[in-house]
């Protein structure tokens, strides 16, 4: 197992990621939560697989929880865990979570223990050993141990499947238990929650429970999501969806004796296959299936929509279609659209047309940060509503503002207190961040006497290594200062620093203008990559321009 390191923490798996501590947190934190938010009496939990340990320390804080249980195979994810720890609730040191080295199935089968959740999520089907915790026997070892009213809740990728093998999870799952939906936590990721009684919706006890925690922290962190609008914003589709997939001729059952699932996933590694998430969703409205069975005008399913489609935009950098062509939602197509292509004045303009004002962390970021790129001071008071939700992010968009008007000082103080507050918090939207970054390095130019205090505060590691470009702004910004302190920034980078060419060669003259004794492996270092770049390109059939 090797971490990997460039925003968040991911455990590498030989050779594969296996999970990204905050890239991943929307499955790894709400997978357990959107357990504890349907099965509000949940107490005891059964979690496959440790991981960066997210989704078993967020259980063990919901206020029943009594034991949280976790297997897992390898003892070597105990060290992915322990520096997560600031996302994880310290999962390692905590007094209700108790960790299995063992497989997940011979301790469902072979334990007493029952539970109340039980959330597995392992690697990719495709991977050996894997496809048997997708079969029959397994789904129904885990019905077995769970009480009643329990959840089982199956974590299903979305991307390089194709719809026959979406198919038969569906029919493999809902053979064994009768009420099955389907969650989306993120772009690519699924959650197929199953019970074998009906799951019981009502708006104003979710509503309730999200403005409690650890639901409301695991929202804001994972989803940037605050409300009911935010939490049915991915769910995906009822049963109707999953017996119709369930029906399809190619659907199989998946046994231990004929596992279709692994052959099916191991067909389409690294392929398009014409199955999509939105693919999905579109089946679910055709049939009807896509909102839960809660009470008539409960919600506002105009905002739920909106969130829907700015989750997708920003992460397929595209604006899905909106379910429902209302003036509210084709205007909120052109802003999405607007802010994607980076026209500030286009996303101001396209909201104007908006008939309502933003109302979550992601509206006010989005319209609060195309303000600031304009230096527009309307920014400020949606500045203020955004610290309440995020105020890393608040600081740092009004450091981009004071910069755009030309106040140096001002934005240099504002944009250093953004970027202390990274040191200890890893959840701001990396937009933001990226554009704070940006930012500072034209206030160091513009103003040098800024320039000490911004490396000052770029100079430590960000939370959890969310840092992105952390140290090529550093880098940026070191030399207006001094060639020693550009030399001294790169050089607590060593030994294992950024291999592109534009790093390696902004390196070598660090370290020549500072006449500094690391210039000789800089100069090495850039002989080798320039020299096994000739070799590629030549290799392709390709000479090196």
């Amino acid at each position: 197992m090797a971490i990997a390191a460039y925003n968040g923490l991911a455990f590498i798996v030989n050779g594969k990621s296996d999970g990204n501590s905050i890239g991943d947190a929307g499955t790894q934190i709400m997978s357990g939560m959107i357990g504890g938010l349907l099965h509000p009496q949940a107490q005891t939990m059964f979690v496959i697989g440790l991981g960066t340990g997210e989704s078993a320390g967020w259980l063990a804080q919901l206020p029943d929880a009594r034991r949280v249980d976790v297997a897992e195979l390898e003892p070597a994810l105990d060290e992915m865990a322990r520096r997560c720890a600031p996302v994880n609730h310290d999962v390692l040191l905590h007094p209700k979570v108790h960790r299995i080295y063992n497989d997940a199935r011979e301790v469902l089968l072979t334990s007493p223990q029952r539970y109340d959740l039980i959330v597995s999520e392992p690697s990719n089907p495709y991977r050996s050993g894997i496809a048997g915790l997708f079969t029959r026997e397994f789904y129904r070892a885990g019905r077995d141990r769970l009480n009643a009213g329990g959840l089982f809740i199956q974590w299903l990728q979305g991307y390089e499947v194709d719809e026959q093998t979406v198919a038969t999870v569906c029919a493999t799952l809902h053979s064994v238990y009768a009420h099955v939906e389907i969650w989306q936590t993120n772009q690519i990721d699924l959650l197929l929650v199953a019970s074998t009684e009906p799951i019981h919706y009502s708006a104003a006890v979710l509503q309730q429970r999200i403005r409690q925690e650890p639901f409301r922290s695991a929202m804001a962190c994972a989803w940037r999501a605050s409300d009911l609008a935010g939490l049915l914003a991915r769910y995906l589709g009822g049963l109707p969806l999953v017996e119709d997939y369930a029906r399809r001729r190619w659907a199989r059952i998946n046994t231990d004796d004929r596992n279709w699932i692994e052959y099916g996933f191991a067909r389409t590694v690294g392929r398009q296959t014409g199955f999509t998430i939105l693919d999905l969703r579109e089946r679910a409205v055709a049939l009807g299936a896509h909102r839960p069975p809660l009470e008539p005008g409960a919600v506002d399913w105009e905002s739920v929509q909106c969130q829907r489609r700015a989750m997708l935009a920003f992460s397929e950098q595209q604006v899905p279609p909106a379910e429902s062509p209302t003036p509210l939602q084709q205007a909120y197509g052109k802003v999405l659209e607007r802010y994607l292509a980076h026209d500030w004045p286009g996303v101001t303009t396209a909201w104007e047309s908006m008939p309502r004002e933003p109302q979550d962390a992601t509206e006010l970021a989005l319209l609060a940060y195309a303000f600031a790129q304009q230096g527009d001071n309307r920014a400020m008071p949606l500045v203020e509503r955004l610290r309440l939700f995020q105020r890393t992010e608040a600081e740092a968009i009004r450091g981009i503002l004071l910069w755009r008007r030309h106040e140096f000082t001002e934005s240099a103080a504002a944009l250093a207190t953004s970027f202390e507050r990274l040191r200890q918090d890893p959840w701001p939207w990396l937009d933001i961040v990226h554009g704070a970054t940006a930012a500072a390095v034209s206030v160091a130019a513009a103003a040098p006497a800024e320039a000490p205090r911004l490396l000052a505060a770029v100079r430590e590691p960000f939370a959890l290594d969310c840092e992105g470009s952390r140290g090529e702004i550093a880098l940026s910004i070191a030399p207006m200062v001094s060639p020693e302190a550009a030399a001294e920034c790169l050089a607590a980078l060593e030994p294992h620093v950024l291999w592109t060419e534009t790093f390696l060669r902004a390196r070598r003259k660090i370290y020549l203008d500072a006449h500094h004794p690391l210039l000789a492996r800089a100069r090495r270092d850039l002989d080798e990559y320039l020299q096994s770049a000739a070799d590629e390109a030549m290799e392709a059939g390709h000479d090196r321009p």
